[in-house]
């Protein structure tokens, strides 16, 4: 959507839902101008965004300069400018409308984003949090301080560039954060949330943590799965896969399992009534009996680190170890996962099994040795190294 007309001190910018702190991104390229001379070095140097409802910009100190304008256009979901001016230094006194929208002015006031307020640059107080995080050896320190910032300020991380300051309080959060990654604690329980595809999944203590590797066996599983379908993910944890075959494809029924009553709950409240949960065990020879040859897709990311394995203390210290370490081979799981697999598809049917990339001949084998499978495939991820396995149900 394109602004209509040009955004002029003394007007009002009708926001949509959310207002322009919202955070609902249109990209229109609105100018702020003062006369008939555009402002593309700020508002008035650091004027405010009044807003006549409780959202709104929440002050100009965290939009410098030409950011302002920016953010005006980009973070408001704008749809139309009234023409009349109103008093300066005043918002609207329409507050929210019928829909939701909230009405902000461009006012006259300037005001030092420093000056008398408890406001710290946010740049330094990212490169003090990436430079925590170096020292503390995490793999991604600039991009973790990035996200938790982003996180204590409510926006997106591509947003960050737009911001000049932050609140003493804020600063404070982020810190505290930052403290928290520097221990490796994992950076989505820090969040509270890991991404996964499109999803934004719960995580916490007692949940194995998705890994973005897993994304492509979904997308595999994503792909075999017909309108209609029967899918089932065994060691579902979160419910990464479930969710993502779920939401993405059009099947029938989806039927997370699981072992760990902590993984359950996290589960359950991941999906939400999108799939049928089943607190079970894959190594059970007669789990889900009732769907013996009947299951068109079956999909597993199953404990596959053979024990022993060194792995960074994220993973040692809270990912739980029954998730992760799969006996001396790695595939004390896996080889029943196969059985089970074989009993559980119809004719015709995949299934596809995450391994380390330690197995990448192993698993394949298993497959084959079973005697009911054909089409064996062995998958790499992106870097090139072999993480899943695939077959067919004779």
């Amino acid at each position: 959507m394109q602004v209509p007309a040009q955004v002029r001190v003394g007007q009002v910018v009708h926001g949509g839902p959310g207002g322009v702190g919202g955070g609902r991104a249109l990209g229109a390229a609105a100018e702020v101008e003062q006369g008939a001379q555009p402002l593309h070095e700020g508002v008035g140097a650091g004027q405010r965004l009044s807003g006549g409802g409780q959202d709104g910009v929440e002050d100009a100190g965290r939009l410098g300069g030409s950011a302002v304008a920016l953010e005006l256009a980009r973070a408001a979901q704008v749809v139309g400018v009234v023409s009349g001016p109103v008093e300066p230094g005043h918002g609207t006194s329409a507050g929210a409308g019928a829909s939701g929208s909230h009405d902000y002015a461009v006012t006259g006031a300037p005001e030092h984003p420093l000056a008398g307020t408890d406001r710290t640059p946010l740049a330094a107080e990212l490169r003090a949090a990436t430079s925590t995080l170096v020292d503390a050896q995490v793999a991604s320190p600039r991009v973790d301080a990035e996200l938790l910032a982003a996180h204590v300020l409510g926006v997106g991380r591509g947003r960050l560039a737009l911001i000049d300051t932050i609140r003493a309080a804020e600063a404070g959060r982020l810190r505290a954060l930052v403290a928290r990654r520097a221990a490796r604690e994992p950076l989505q329980h820090v969040l509270g949330t890991a991404a996964f595809r499109h999803l934004e999944l719960a995580v916490g203590p007692g949940v194995f943590v998705p890994r973005p590797e897993t994304e492509l066996l979904a997308g595999w599983g994503i792909e075999h799965t017909a309108p209609g379908a029967t899918v089932v993910d065994l060691c579902s944890g979160t419910g990464a896969i479930a969710l993502a075959v779920a939401t993405e494809a059009r099947p029938g029924r989806v039927v997370a399992v699981e072992r760990s009553p902590e993984a359950l709950a996290w589960l359950r409240r991941n999906v939400d009534g999108r799939a049928e949960v089943v607190a079970g065990d894959v190594t059970d020879p007669d789990l889900l009996a009732g769907l013996t040859g009947a299951v068109d897709v079956v999909l597993c990311n199953p404990p596959y680190v053979p024990a022993g394995t060194p792995v960074p203390p994220e993973v040692s210290g809270h990912d739980p170890a029954a998730a992760v370490f799969g006996g001396p081979d790695g595939l004390d799981v896996v080889r029943p996962v196969v059985a089970l697999a074989a009993r559980l598809l119809r004719p015709g049917g995949v299934v596809g099994i995450e391994h380390d990339d330690t197995q990448g001949d192993a698993v394949p084998a298993l497959l084959r040795a079973d005697g009911r499978f054909g089409e064996v495939a062995a998958h790499r991820d992106l870097a090139g190294r072999p993480r899943w396995a695939t077959a067919r149900r004779a």
